[in-house]
C-alpha cells in the first residue's frame, strides 16, 4: 500500500496545469505538509529518493512553478546566497563521505524540505493575497491539529499516525509513547513531542498576528473570540507537547511581541531588565550545579535529560574536531554507545556536514534576525503609514520564530516538518523588505522602487 503515495503525486500534476504553483504551493502543499506524517515514504523506483506525501505534491508544483512560470514571484536578495551555499556544501560534503548515489538523495531531499520551500515563499511574500492566504493556512491547520492532539493528550491515541500505520506494508519509526507528569506527550503528525511543540512554537505568533489584524475574522463579538481562541489551541499545541524549550520558546516569543507591538517599549525594559536581573542571580546558579550530575546520579527524568544534552557535547566534539571541513556524512558518524540520539541540531550539523557547514546555517539564521531587527529600526519610507506599521507588526513575529526556532534546535535534532517550517521563516525574514502590504479589505498600491528593495530613493520618470 506503500504506493498509494502514486495518488497524490497524480493530483499535483493535473492541478499544476491548470492553476499557478504559487496558489498551489500554499492550499495544496502547505495543509499535506502539516496534516500527513512525512515518516510515511517509499521508492517509486528502486535507487532512487524517496518520496512522501508532502514531496510527491511539492515536486511538481515546484518544477512547474520553475520551468512553466519561471520562478514568478520570486527576486534574488543576499541572504539567499547562504541558504544556496549551505545546500550546495551540504551535497559536496556528503560526496566526499559516501559516493554520488547517496549524496544526490541528500541532495533532493534538501531541495523537497528546504531550498524548495525556501525560494516558493520567497515568491509567495511577494504577493499580498498569497501571503495572507499562508498565514491563514498556517494558522488554521494547525488549530485543527491542535485540537484533534488533545485527544491523544488524554486517551494516547495519535489519531493522525493511526490510520497510516494500519496500511502501510513497513516498519515505521517513532513507536514509542512518551510521557511525563502522567500525562502522554503529545506528537500529532510531526513524530515526536519536541517537534510537536516547535511547530506551535512557530505557528503561535503568527496566530497572534492574524488575530490582531482580524484576517481571521473579523475582530468584533464572536469573531473576536474565536480568534483569540485559535491562539489559545497554538498555545496548547505547544503546552501539551510537555517539552520545555518549545514552552520556553512559546513564552519568549509572546514576550517578543508584547514589547515590539507596544508603543511604550521604554515602561517594558524599565519594567523587565531589573525583574531579568534578579531572576538570572538566582537560576543560574541553580542551573550549573543541576546540570553538575551525570545521568547515574540523576534525580529525576529532567535531570537526566539535561545530563544527556550536556554528555552529548563533551563526548562529540571530540569527534567533530577529527574532520571539521566535511564531517562524517548522514550515515557513517562513528556513534558512541548509549548517545545515537543527537538532540542538538548545531551538534548533528557539524557531526555529519562539518563545520563551516554548521557556520552558513548559524550566518543564516543571524543574518535573517538581524535583517529584520534592521527594517524594524530603519521604518522604510512610503506613501502609506499603515504598509509601515503592518511590516513592523510582521517584522517582530518573523522574530519571535527565529528565535523559538534557533531556541529549541539547542535541545532537538531538526526534523519531520519543523525544517521547512523553519526555512519558511527564514524566507520570511529575507522577503520582509520588499513584501508590499494591505489592508484585510484593500490591498495598497507600492512603488517598484519599495516594492523590490531598491536602496536609493529616486523617483522613476518616463
Amino acid at each position: 500500500m506503500d504506493k498509494i503515495l502514486i495518488l497524490p503525486l497524480l493530483a499535483s500534476v493535473f492541478m499544476v496545469q491548470h492553476y499557478d504553483p504559487r496558489r498551489l504551493f500554499v492550499s495544496m502543499y502547505l495543509p499535506s505538509l502539516l496534516l500527513v506524517p512525512i515518516y510515511y515514504e517509499t521508492e517509486f523506483v528502486p535507487s532512487t529518493p524517496e518520496f512522501n506525501f508532502a514531496s510527491a505534491i511539492f515536486f511538481p508544483i515546484f518544477v512547474a512553478w520553475l520551468l512553466k512560470s519561471r520562478g514568478r514571484g520570486y527576486r534574488f536578495y543576499w541572504p539567499d546566497a547562504i541558504i544556496f551555499a549551505y545546500i550546495l556544501l551540504v551535497f559536496l560534503n556528503q560526496w566526499v563521505n559516501s559516493d554520488y548515489k547517496v549524496a544526490q538523495k541528500v541532495l533532493f531531499n534538501d531541495l523537497m524540505a528546504r531550498l524548495g520551500p525556501y525560494v516558493m515563499v520567497r515568491a509567495v511574500f511577494n504577493d499580498v493575497d498569497l501571503r495572507r492566504q499562508l498565514f491563514r493556512n498556517i494558522v488554521l491547520v494547525g488549530a485543527f491539529i491542535s485540537f484533534v492532539n488533545l485527544y491523544e493528550f488524554r486517551l494516547w491515541t495519535n489519531l493522525f499516525d493511526l490510520p497510516w500505520r494500519k496500511i502501510w506494508p513497513e516498519w515505521v519509526p517513532w513507536d514509542g509513547s512518551m510521557k511525563r507528569g502522567g500525562f502522554k506527550r503529545v506528537a500529532g503528525p510531526f513524530a515526536h513531542p519536541i517537534c510537536n511543540g516547535y511547530f506551535f512554537a512557530l505557528s503561535a505568533p503568527i496566530a497572534a498576528y492574524l488575530q490582531r489584524r482580524g484576517e481571521l475574522l473579523r475582530n468584533k463579538g464572536m469573531g473576536r473570540w474565536i480568534g483569540r481562541g485559535i491562539v489559545v489551541l497554538h498555545a496548547l499545541g505547544v503546552i501539551t507537547s510537555l517539552s520545555r524549550a518549545p514552552i520556553f520558546g512559546l513564552f519568549m516569543g509572546f514576550g517578543l511581541l508584547a514589547f515590539g507591538w507596544s508603543k511604550r517599549k521604554i515602561i517594558w525594559i524599565i519594567a523587565c531588565v531589573p525583574v531579568a536581573i534578579i531572576a538570572l542571580a538566582i537560576t543560574i546558579p541553580m542551573f550549573l550545579q543541576y546540570l553538575s550530575v551525570d545521568r547515574e546520579h540523576a534525580q529525576d527524568e529532567s535531570q537526566r535529560n539535561a545530563a544527556y544534552r550536556r554528555e552529548l557535547i563533551d563526548n562529540y566534539l571530540a569527534i567533530v574536531d577529527e574532520r571539521p571541513l566535511v564531517g562524517w556524512g548522514r550515515f557513517t558518524v562513528p556513534w558512541i554507545d548509549n548517545q545515537v540520539s543527537i538532540d542538538n541540531e548545531y551538534l548533528y550539523t557539524a557531526l555529519v556536514s562539518g563545520k563551516l557547514v554548521m557556520y552558513l546555517y548559524l550566518a543564516a539564521i543571524l543574518a535573517a534576525v538581524g535583517r529584520t531587527l534592521n527594517i524594524l529600526r530603519s521604518r522604510l519610507p512610503g506613501p502609506d503609514p499603515g504598509a509601515s506599521e503592518q511590516r513592523r507588526l510582521l517584522g517582530w513575529v518573523i522574530i519571535a520564530g527565529l528565535l523559538a526556532g534557533a531556541l529549541t534546535q539547542a535541545t532537538v535534532y531538526a526534523g519531520t516538518q519543523t525544517v521547512q517550517m523553519f526555512f519558511m521563516f527564514l524566507a520570511m525574514a529575507a522577503g520582509l523588505s520588499s513584501a508590499p502590504f494591505g489592508s484585510p479589505l484593500e490591498e495598497v498600491s507600492i512603488p517598484p522602487e519599495r516594492r523590490y528593495g531598491y536602496a536609493h530613493r529616486f523617483s522613476r520618470t518616463l
